[in-house]
């Protein structure tokens, strides 16, 4: 017995000092005493992001679909349906199992379209919404349905194609709620700094099949997170945490981290250097249609923007009146002129240029539709005295939510009895269009690198690090998108340096050589500037390297595919 007992005192004192010399481990490695605490909430955090990431499985955009661009992902099996009848939301590429159709006519049809900011109104104000209506005279006795159409990323006129399917396949809705504005001028601002047709969907859905490279990277990624996950979920369920066992479960969570943020970097590069559009950009005929090559500068992009819109809007109008039902056009509010009606500062993520500069043209636009009778509300006037309401530029908090509900029957109540008469997008919109296109600049020049990675001057570089722009060429070409109003002679100069021994680079504009170069110096610059006829419409500028750091010879010490990297990159218009 006495024997027992000494052993268990030893025991104790053994993990005693083990949990000692745990603490003092932590303090010397992340610089603060050990807390209980700050584990319970990292765990928590963990937990929480699985919960959420499996919550978004059903709701995350990913699909291709022949007539909307992209649908929501469901891997569930389809089951055969035996009639039209039976189709639900989720078998259109939806979210939700609503029924298209009712013939019992015991049930009234709501339609909710735009992009995520409808989406997340739909899914967290369906009840309450569904409720107001049910009391609305014109639908006493019947219960209402809601399909939700809108999700993250859509933007005209994805909407408008959406309703015209519906339609098509004898769809009859009763009430469109089209709530949208800021993907409008946002996200289609983004297809134009890459060099596509902004009015195209999200360029980013246009990709192709992922790369054995892309499965491995992402193999990897999947395993990282699903280990992290398993410990988290293992260590909830300990009544104590002990520094003994938080020092290596935080030491291996900081591992993850690290080893995480290198997956998702090799993931960047790959992505970038596979980016269909660029290579569609550089090799016309691919596999991936942009869109029509139509130039348009970023001074008239605003209106473009807009009047694409608001010409949506209208014929959405057009087409539910005449199937019977009521349509009603919401502008969402956006944070940066929201902040500056309140005072208070912007939210995170917050791309306030296209907002500032895209949504004074839709209230201009906005205002012509309610004017031409269309049912249309700006939803930021009624909105603004509500405080903390956006969680980033586009997206709204709790609060937020329940301010843009109430902005939103209000505007229902009203418009309701409204009578929107027969509307043509070009008399409605006729004092609002064709606005001059302004002129010619060095500031009018986009560059969309491809692979993301070469520093410019008198370019606007679409593409940034988060410790500035990329510099080094990873991978045997480095190309530069130039979308012009009109033609027009520039003057290319550049500057490299410490290039691959023996390396060689050839200049190319739309595939036609301009020169070739032997990089034999450490620091390279082109003596002369170089004055080239670039021709209106995109101009694809190709630096092309003849090796890169790859092959069992490679130098170690170097990136792997490392050609060389630009100091300068200036692109100026030959003044007349």
């Amino acid at each position: 017995m006495k024997k027992l007992f000494f052993s268990l005192i030893l025991v104790g004192l053994v993990v005693l000092a083990c949990e000692g010399a745990a603490r003092l481990a932590y303090r010397l490695e992340f610089g603060h005493a050990y807390m209980a605490a700050a584990i319970h909430s990292r765990i928590a955090t963990v937990l929480a992001r699985q919960s959420a990431a499996k919550a978004n499985e059903r709701g995350a955009s990913g699909r291709a679909h022949p007539y909307y661009g992209f649908v929501a992902s469901d891997d569930r099996p389809l089951p055969a349906q035996r009639a039209m009848v039976d189709i639900t939301a989720s078998q259109l590429g939806f979210t939700g199992d609503t029924r298209l159709f009712d013939p019992s006519g015991k049930t009234f049809l709501v339609v909710i379209t735009g992009g995520s900011v409808a989406h997340y109104f739909a899914t967290d104000k369906k009840s309450e919404l569904l409720a107001w209506l049910e009391k609305r005279p014109e639908f006493a006795g019947r219960t209402g349905r809601l399909l939700d159409t809108a999700l993250p990323g859509y933007k005209e006129p994805q909407q408008l194609l959406i309703l015209s399917d519906l339609l098509a396949l004898g769809v009859r809705p009763d009430v469109v709620i089209n709530l949208d504005g800021f993907n409008e001028t946002c996200i289609a601002r983004k297809n134009l700094e890459v060099g596509g047709y902004p009015f195209m969907p999200w360029f980013w859905v246009g990709n192709d099949s992922p790369s054995r490279e892309r499965l491995r990277l992402l193999g990897r990624l999947e395993f990282q997170e699903s280990l992290r996950d398993r410990v988290a979920a293992l260590l909830a369920r300990l009544p104590a945490l002990p520094a003994l066992v938080g020092f290596p479960a935080t030491a291996l969570d900081k591992l993850a981290d690290n080893r995480t943020g290198e997956i998702e970097n090799q993931l960047a590069r790959e992505s970038i250097a596979r980016n269909p559009l660029a290579r569609q950009q550089a090799s016309p005929g691919g596999g991936f249609y942009l869109g029509p090559n139509v130039v348009i500068t970023q001074d008239q992009f605003a209106d473009l923007a807009a009047a694409e819109w608001a010409r949506a809007s209208i014929l959405m109008s057009d087409m539910v009146r005449a199937a019977g039902g009521r349509y009603f056009h919401a502008l969402q509010p956006a944070s940066p002129l929201w902040a500056a009606a309140r005072g208070e500062a912007l939210g995170p993520l917050c791309p306030e240029t296209c907002v500032e500069s895209g949504y004074p043209a839709l209230s201009r636009y906005g205002a012509a539709l309610a004017a031409a009778g269309v049912r249309f509300a700006d939803l930021e006037p009624d909105m603004t005295a509500t405080a903390k309401v956006f969680v980033d530029c586009c997206h709204v908090t709790p609060a937020g939510q329940n301010a843009l509900f109430s902005a939103m029957i209000a505007f229902l109540a009203r418009t309701w009895s409204a009578e929107p008469p027969n509307v043509d997008p070009d008399t409605a919109l006729a004092a609002l269009r064709d606005k001059p296109a302004a002129p010619f600049s060095g500031a009018d020049l986009l560059a969309a690198p491809a692979p993301g990675n070469v520093v410019t001057e008198n370019i606007r570089a679409v593409e940034r690090s988060s410790d500035g722009p990329y510099r080094t060429v990873l991978g045997h070409e480095a190309v530069v998108c130039l979308p012009l109003a009109r033609p027009e002679k520039i003057r290319l100069a550049f500057g490299l340096k410490d290039p691959l021994p023996g390396q060689g680079l050839t200049v190319r504009l739309n595939g036609h050589e301009l020169g070739a170069f032997a990089l034999d110096k450490p620091d390279f610059r082109l003596e002369k500037p170089l004055e080239i006829d670039f021709s209106q419409g995109l101009n694809t500028l190709s630096f092309a390297f003849s090796q890169t750091n790859t092959g069992p010879k490679r130098n170690t010490n170097i990136p792997e595919g490392y050609a060389a990297e630009f100091t300068t990159l200036t692109l100026m218009p030959v003044t007349r």
